[in-house]
């Protein structure tokens, strides 16, 4: 080779791509060649071709390597068929066995693997994003939580498997007023929705997952369900056989729930305060007066929910700074709301 042996595979490449060019149907991947048709008979003639191109260069072929008429063929790591195109299961089941990497030399390679499928990885480039991060030069090796879920997602992620996101949602008195193109808008944010007037029983719920996991044709797909802490979707799971795995905000936010049934009385007193001066337009508009007659910037209360445990940190952590304006408001509005006593202020 006029360039060492390195060009070789390049140099056959162009060789046989010539020797078979000007035939319909015909796919030249080094020494691999696959012959296909719309028809047996069209399959047949585009494959005579080929067979005479080989005749006329004194080529042979290895007859125990050769596979005629099928309906599907596996090349360079891909099956095809006359309808699809996907990865080598056992080429996914070898991605998804690997060990985690030591030090980023493995994490390339990880990533040189699985990038050979990103046709069939939606949101590569972000799912694999904190892995990329550990690959400069100048980055510290740390195998943190980040990478090590992504690393999970982007190993495991496959046309053959998926993950079901799973909650309840009910349609609020403001969301029953939206037009028809804000609904449909909504609609789409989830793969799919549907009515669910039965009793919440896990037995239910179950029964219903299966059927529509079964109705779009991924009940063997499922490697996993997510879903909140509640104990009859929790069941409902189990019944379904599938994998679970809890939510991880709604388990923080569970957890720091359980933490405040010390200061819960105080917790109690000052959502009420807050509710009112949400709902409450003289009391929004009197709290406003006073901060600007104390001089004090015009802070409006910070509302407590239930479904983000942060949001009672940031309520208590605010309402302190209003005190003054606060208590004077409360006071000259004479609202229905439970006052706290010096001792709980401090």
């Amino acid at each position: 080779m006029p360039f060492g042996l390195s060009s070789g595979p390049s140099c056959f490449q162009k060789i046989m791509s010539t020797m078979f060019a000007g035939i319909p149907g015909v796919v030249i991947y080094l020494d691999d060649i696959v012959v296909h048709g719309t028809t047996p008979t069209l399959h047949d003639e585009r494959l005579t071709r080929v067979l005479d191109v080989f005749a006329s260069h004194n080529l042979t072929l290895n007859g125990d390597k050769c596979i005629f008429a099928v309906s599907a063929v596996e090349l360079v790591g891909f099956r095809l068929t006359a309808d699809s195109l996907s990865p080598l299961q056992s080429n996914v089941e070898t991605v998804q066995c690997l060990p985690e990497p030591s030090c980023p030399a493995q994490l390339a390679s990880f990533l040189e693997i699985t990038a050979y499928y990103l046709r069939f990885l939606p949101q590569y480039s972000a799912t694999t994003a904190p892995l990329r991060e550990l690959l400069k030069n100048d980055a510290a090796w740390s195998w943190y939580l980040p990478a090590l879920l992504r690393f999970a997602t982007s190993r495991h992620s496959s046309p053959h498997h998926l993950c079901l996101h799973i909650l309840t949602w009910s349609v609020s008195p403001a969301g029953q007023k939206y037009s028809v193109g804000e609904r449909q808008a909504l609609a789409c944010v989830w793969a799919y929705c549907f009515e669910f007037s039965e009793r919440h029983t896990a037995d239910n719920l179950g029964n219903k997952l299966l059927s529509v996991a079964a109705e779009w044709e991924v009940d063997k797909k499922v490697v996993c369900c997510l879903t909140d802490n509640a104990a009859n979707i929790t069941k409902a799971i189990q019944i379904t056989g599938w994998t679970h795995l809890p939510c991880l905000a709604h388990t923080i936010n569970l957890v720091v729930r359980d933490s405040f049934k010390g200061p819960q009385p105080i917790i109690d007193k000052v959502k009420q305060a807050v509710e009112y001066f949400h709902r409450s337009r003289v009391g929004a508009q009197k709290l406003k007066e006073t901060q600007l007659q104390m001089k004090m910037d015009e802070l409006r209360p910070k509302q407590d929910c239930v479904t983000r445990w942060n949001s009672t940190y940031y309520m208590l952590q605010s309402f302190p700074t209003n005190k003054n304006p606060i208590v004077s408001t409360l006071a000259v509005t004479n609202a229905p709301v439970s006052p706290l006593s010096q001792e709980e202020w401090t």
